[in-house]
């Protein structure tokens, strides 16, 4: 009990505006510890759960509240973070498991509150849930190899971009975005590649031409050898 006493953030101790506005937030916010335990979340972070408040203080993030496979995941990629051994991604998608059992897409912004050390103490997470915006038609797709070498993309993706299948196999993926995105994206890439996942925002260049700003989440899969998997929906 002392502990999980210690792991919460007292909301004395946080300014009136920033608790007004954390409670007020129509968005899911957590910060969790440096072992992970939960030490502040919203009434909207509670509502989307579907637990009270109590039922979630001091519980650890990762294994109560995210699906099975992709505890671990996750769980060690945040673990690397913290330590310092990889650069913070500060936008990602992941799923959330509610009290009813229900999985729940969330996109997450996050932030990264540090000592006197620069050692990170508390990680702080805003999170849309946008499952139904990732549910079809909404959700497009483009299968790439580990260089980038687009290998197959889903209907929704050709409607959005306009390209026929003929027209955009073979093509880099970054070749389909602005020039300062296909920049960001080779980054981004690279980060897929060596840590699984990534999120990020980006503008693709339609074939009339046209710039179509997407909020894009990348995933590793191995299916007949290594590939990156680029899901992305338009920013409404």
């Amino acid at each position: 009990m002392k502990n999980k006493a210690r792991s919460t953030v007292s909301m004395m101790d946080v300014p009136m505006d920033i608790r007004t506005f954390f409670d007020l937030a129509n968005v899911m916010m957590v910060v969790l510890d440096d072992r992970q335990r939960v030490a502040m979340i919203n009434p909207k972070g509670c509502q989307i759960l579907g637990h009270r408040m109590s039922e979630i203080l001091g519980k650890s993030w990762f294994n109560e509240f995210l699906p099975l496979n992709e505890r671990k995941k996750v769980s060690d990629y945040w673990k690397k973070i913290v330590s310092g051994k990889v650069i913070p991604v500060h936008h990602f998608e992941s799923s959330i498991i509610t009290k009813s059992g229900e999985r729940h897409l969330i996109s997450w912004d996050n932030t990264f509150l540090t000592d006197s050390n620069g050692k990170i103490r508390y990680t702080l997470s805003s999170g849309e849930d946008v499952t139904e915006l990732r549910k079809p038609p909404h959700f497009a797709m483009i299968a790439c190899d580990l260089d980038g070498k687009i290998l197959d993309v889903n209907r929704i993706a050709q409607d959005l971009l306009a390209y026929k299948p003929s027209q955009i196999a073979g093509k880099k993926i970054f070749e389909l975005f602005t020039p300062n995105s296909a920049k960001k994206l080779r980054l981004d890439f690279k980060k897929i590649v060596n840590t699984g996942f990534g999120g990020f925002e980006l503008d693709f260049v339609k074939k009339d031409n046209q710039v179509l700003s997407v909020r894009a989440s990348g995933t590793l899969f191995k299916i007949c050898g290594k590939k990156v998997i680029i899901s992305f929906s338009p920013i409404i």
